[in-house]
């Protein structure tokens, strides 16, 4: 036991001095000394509530010209990062301001994570790194990607989904559900069908959590939906749902809803639900504004994080095809 105790120990030894003597000699041989700097502040370009794009100021204080590329790290996916501007060739003893940017949204910098820019000197083969920093980000917005504007691919499900948001739904047998980008890119067309038989909802629900502080946030602001087309509010003897679309909030074991609907301005309370129902057009193009406010009010924010949902909903006893068509989602 003590040799094979002896003989690893020197074989890692020896495997220390080889990465030692390596990376020596190629710090020794290597004409590169690029210093790294992230530009603050950092703006969230899109309201998405992640960096998608990044200033950098990089110093070459090497003797040769350098060609910097860029690589972001924060998860163990290092992804690279496409100049946007700044110089492709850097000579020695130049400075030069990049604006970087990701092709992926998928592989943007969440608020709040560790991160450093990775850049390697294409010419000499050599990395370097900004220092390891929080991100801190300034215009995020207390719903992140509010318009739906950017779609991530889940490619082992095949599915899209607004970056920021998940999107979860409920069929039975013989119904289905869908989601997905207007043909403007931003947006979301829901559509559903319902077949009228079993005991269960068809539904969709496009949602993100909000934190308190966000909640708060919202309850000052002014946020207003507008769609080319919603599903019209059905309601059963008491004013409960068995048709509606619209946006939901979720939170404190309550439920607040606003629905859309042709014909009436009504306030039905439920046991632990109180839905808002709104006069707009269903059938063409219309915005009305959220009665945030109440419905914040109605669920409380002493809970936690709260669900915020844009939603569509059959019941069996209200058969059919239905389809809403988020436009936007305008945060005043």
């Amino acid at each position: 036991m003590l040799a094979r105790i002896r003989t690893s120990f020197l074989i890692m030894t020896a495997l220390a001095l080889v990465l030692f003597g390596s990376f020596s000699w190629y710090s020794l041989t290597s004409t590169s000394a690029l210093v790294v700097t992230v530009d603050a502040p950092l703006f969230d370009l899109y309201g998405v509530g992640a960096a998608t794009q990044l200033n950098v100021t990089i110093r070459n204080a090497g003797g040769a010209p350098a060609e910097p590329t860029f690589w972001v790290m924060w998860s163990p996916f290092v992804r690279n990062w496409g100049i946007v501007t700044g110089d492709r060739a850097l000579p020695a003893g130049a400075t030069s301001h990049y604006t970087i940017r990701t092709a992926d949204v998928r592989v943007s910098v969440p608020e709040g994570v560790m991160y450093t820019v990775k850049v390697l000197d294409q010419a000499s083969g050599t990395y370097f790194r900004s220092d390891l920093q929080r991100l801190i980000l300034i215009g995020t917005p207390p719903l992140r990607n509010p318009d739906l504007r950017l779609w991530s691919r889940d490619l082992q499900a095949a599915s899209r989904e607004p970056f920021g948001w998940d999107i979860q739904w409920g069929v039975a047998p013989g119904d289905s559900a869908s989601a997905t980008p207007t043909a403007s890119g931003s947006g979301a067309a829901i559509e559903l069908h319902e077949d009228g038989t079993g005991s269960s909802q068809t539904w969709l629900h496009i949602q993100q959590p909000v934190t308190q502080a966000d909640l708060l946030r919202l309850r000052d602001a002014t946020v207003t939906l507008c769609w080319s087309r919603a599903v019209d509010y059905v309601q059963d003897s008491v004013g409960g749902p068995i048709a509606v679309s619209g946006i939901e909030l979720i939170g404190g074991g309550r439920r607040a809803w606003m629905a859309v609907s042709s014909t009436e301005n009504l306030t039905y309370d439920l046991p632990g639900h109180r839905i808002f129902v709104v006069r707009a057009n269903v059938n063409g193009t219309d915005c009305h504004s959220v009665p945030l406010r109440e419905m914040i009010d109605f669920v409380g924010t002493e809970a936690g994080d709260t669900l915020f949902i844009l939603f569509a909903a059959a019941w069996p006893d209200s058969p059919g095809t239905y389809a809403f068509t988020i436009s936007s989602l305008a945060l005043g």
